[in-house]
């Protein structure tokens, strides 16, 4: 029978459909309906869909439903469980290239070929909807919205491929951030808990997956939940701190991600007393002044126009100056900050200050954070450039009060015992 007939034939006698929809697998009853491929299509086309799909037995953890050479015949669905496929390589070493979750479709790699390309393995107990590829070709000639959303799905395979390999040009620690953020978006979107999930592959696969020794992903999973990120209790995950990991992600290191203005200051609360906000929604922001000196002259004017900046940057947000202006303004705060720091690790290279290496990672890190709060500027991060500014502020404020008045003692101090006794 032609689709086109067993349509017709489904509309002139509802009771086809009421008895095929009541099918406890049948596609409209499926929880993962809006993620597979029924998605945009009408009762009658469902059910002509459901008539192809074959409802394989559960696949036992480690069975494959297929392996790289055979001969392709079908797509699959994830309906429970997960699955991983991989490759071997020319050394003959196992690369994982994906890890698939319910709702999403696997195997359309070979359509071209002809031949399965990967090998898929259920990673624990699974169940798929199995679809043959010739049936499923025969029926998109009659419903159109079926194959768009079939292009549409190789198509969001494509993205995730991609961002796959732009997450292997991150360092590790970004690369395990992005690979754990992402599973959270993927579960999230099967109305599953986004912070807490069941992490099916081992750390062998997912070392394997992102390019990282095994070891390595095991010591980042130690070293994340020693930092609060997170709580790993062996395959169990719960992301405590997600706007850490996704600073992490993006490239800044555990240490400096810590101190990203998220609700609390890099070295403080946010200002309070008479350097409260003017009004609710203004940052405030400070201005130099004498008691900000540190007794080293050169150095006293550095700062004092790292606070111009600042205040030109702040008076820019306030009138509500184009994005890209304030990114303007930044890039010479990032700019002249390089050349400030510069300068004072070359001082205090001139007077043998001791804490010299403390001093100069710590510049390393506000480095990383002013940059981390560019890239913020440069896209559309929602409230960026009130976080800028509160991080600019408390920065600022702690850079000068702590951190360099000690160089400015040291140097006071140094200068008496040359001096000697009078």
């Amino acid at each position: 029978m032609g689709a086109r007939s067993a349509r017709a034939m489904i509309e002139k006698d509802p009771a086809t459909v009421i008895k095929l929809s009541t099918l406890k697998v049948a596609c409209q009853d499926c929880t993962l309906f809006q993620l597979c491929l029924p998605i945009g299509l009408d009762k009658a086309d469902l059910t002509l869909l459901d008539r192809i799909i074959k409802r394989r037995r559960p696949v036992k953890r480690g069975e494959y439903l297929y392996r790289a050479g055979d001969v392709f015949e079908s797509i699959y669905a994830v309906k429970s469980g997960s699955f991983k496929t991989s490759t071997i390589t020319e050394e003959g070493r196992e690369q994982v290239t994906g890890l698939h979750l319910p709702g999403e479709l696997f195997g359309m790699d070979a359509i071209n070929s002809g031949a399965y390309c990967c090998s898929a393995m259920a990673l624990e107990r699974s169940s798929v909807c199995e679809i043959p590829f010739s049936q499923l070709e025969e029926l998109g000639a009659q419903i159109p919205s079926l194959m768009r959303q079939t292009v549409r799905i190789m198509s969001k395979e494509i993205l995730r491929d991609k961002r796959i390999m732009q997450i292997t040009k991150n360092s590790a620690p970004g690369r395990l951030a992005a690979f754990l953020l992402g599973l959270s978006e993927r579960f999230r979107e099967r109305g599953f808990a986004a912070q807490e999930y069941h992490l099916s592959m081992s750390r062998i696969d997912i070392g394997n997956y992102l390019g990282l020794a095994d070891e390595t992903v095991s010591r980042l999973f130690t070293r994340f939940q020693e930092d609060g990120l997170l709580v790993v209790e062996r395959k169990h995950i719960r992301l405590i701190d997600v706007p850490r990991l996704q600073a992490v992600a993006r490239g800044l290191s555990e240490r400096a991600s810590s101190k990203v203005y998220i609700g609390g200051g890099m070295y403080s609360k946010p200002p309070t007393g008479q350097d409260a906000p003017e009004r609710e929604g203004d940052t405030g922001f400070p201005s130099w002044d004498p008691i900000y000196r540190i007794g080293v002259d050169v150095i006293d004017r550095q700062h004092q126009k790292l606070f111009d900046i600042g205040n030109r940057f702040y008076d820019a947000w306030r009138q509500h100056a184009p994005r890209a202006g304030l990114r303007r303004i930044f890039d010479e705060l990032i700019e002249y900050t390089t050349y400030h720091f510069a300068e004072e690790e070359r001082l205090m290279q001139q007077i043998e200050y001791p804490a010299l290496p403390q001093h100069r990672a710590n510049h390393e890190e506000l480095v990383e954070l002013v940059n981390h709060y560019r890239t913020q500027l440069k896209g559309r991060t929602t409230g960026a450039e009130r976080q800028a500014l509160e991080f600019l502020g408390t920065w600022l404020r702690a850079h000068v009060l702590d951190a360099d008045r000690k160089i400015g003692v040291y140097l006071a101090g140094k200068k008496r015992s040359q001096a000697g006794p009078r």
